[in-house]
């Protein structure tokens, strides 16, 4: 049986993109051979087998012969406290480097360090080791100066892909997620801005923070729509869209990331308008020609707008590509890290 472990603090919307459908898919491949563990105060979350109310997870439910998989260090340090002296097999999956988020966050000297050594030894003890890019795999080979085998297991969509058709007159803009600092919203704003002057478009946000970008919209003086919608009805809002804003800082967190919204928006025949360093995704949209990469400035966006609506391939191109990433088209792939150990 292989456990999934669901973090404290990991959003609702990761929850159902990702830790669902991975519990889903393993349960294709091989029946009731995976159990869904949450948090007592998301009681409410679908799919959910088992709740932990404190530390972690109730051993009297986890076999000699068992898996565990953690995506959080403290996670997977309780779990293995918990179940001392049961023979039971550890995943762990680097969706980040903790480390490296307590810098930008700012926690604290000692909790940076000692989020490093808890995830050196999660590198060092598990049984097998996870990253969600090839950036992240290579940085973590290079931050513990071991080299250990890493499968790469980005973050797949549960969209059933489709292929876009240009706009005919107003073109719509989206973005979708939350509204942090790395999120680079204001960014949004002011690329929108220029071409709000070029195009006859709309942008809508599809985010909790309304009061935020209202603020936003006053200060930049555009006018935009923001909308927040459940996770199993936005796949069906994002069909209205024709760009998608994914617009990052460069620094070593978004380098390494995997953001599940660049495959929502292929999949819905979006084109991505993105920065470079995000993850492996900027150097899969210059290969694929798959979207719009923005220059440092933002300057040219109109005719990068022009050139990809232009471009007779980008919708085939963006759905073979989505179609790549699905978790239904990865299962041999899923099996393999999963159900190999």
């Amino acid at each position: 049986m292989l456990h999934l472990i669901k973090p404290r603090s990991l959003p609702d919307s990761i929850y159902y993109s990702q830790l669902l459908n991975l519990k889903k898919t393993i349960n294709d491949i091989k029946a009731d051979s995976c159990k869904l563990w949450v948090p007592e105060k998301d009681a409410d979350l679908e799919g959910a087998d088992y709740f932990y109310s404190g530390k972690s997870i109730d051993r009297r439910r986890i076999y000699n012969g068992d898996m565990v998989y953690c995506r959080s260090a403290v996670d997977y340090f309780r779990t293995r406290i918990v179940l001392a002296g049961r023979r039971v097999k550890y995943i762990y999956d680097f969706r980040a480097i903790q480390g490296y988020e307590g810098i930008y966050m700012k926690v604290g000297l000692l909790n940076i360090c000692a989020l490093f050594i808890l995830e050196f030894i999660c590198y060092c003890s598990a049984h097998q080791v996870n990253a969600v890019s090839n950036n992240l795999a290579e940085k973590l080979h290079s931050l513990f100066l071991i080299h250990r085998k890493i499968n790469i297991l980005p973050c797949f969509t549960s969209y059933e892909p489709v292929i876009g058709v240009p706009p005919k007159g107003i073109i719509n803009f989206v973005y979708v997620g939350g509204t942090s600092k790395w999120q680079c919203i204001e960014d949004i704003f002011r690329i929108y801005k220029n071409i709000s002057a070029e195009f006859n478009s709309t942008l809508t946000f599809y985010t909790k923070d309304t009061i935020y970008i209202t603020e936003l919209a006053e200060k930049f003086k555009v006018t935009v729509a923001c909308r927040y919608v459940q996770q199993n009805r936005l796949g069906e809002e994002l069909a209205l869209y024709d760009f998608g804003f994914l617009i990052r800082e460069r620094n070593i967190i978004n380098e390494v990331a995997s953001p599940v919204k660049f495959l929502e928006y292929l999949s819905k025949g979006i084109i991505p308008i993105i920065t470079e360093g995000i993850g492996d995704y900027s150097e899969v949209v210059k290969e694929k020609k798959i979207g719009v990469i923005l220059k440092d400035n933002y300057d040219g966006i109109g005719g990068q707008i022009k050139d990809a609506l232009a471009d007779r391939d980008i919708y085939l191109n963006m759905f073979k590509y989505a179609n790549e990433m699905t978790w239904a088209n990865n299962k041999t792939r899923i099996s393999k890290v999963f159900l190999a150990l």
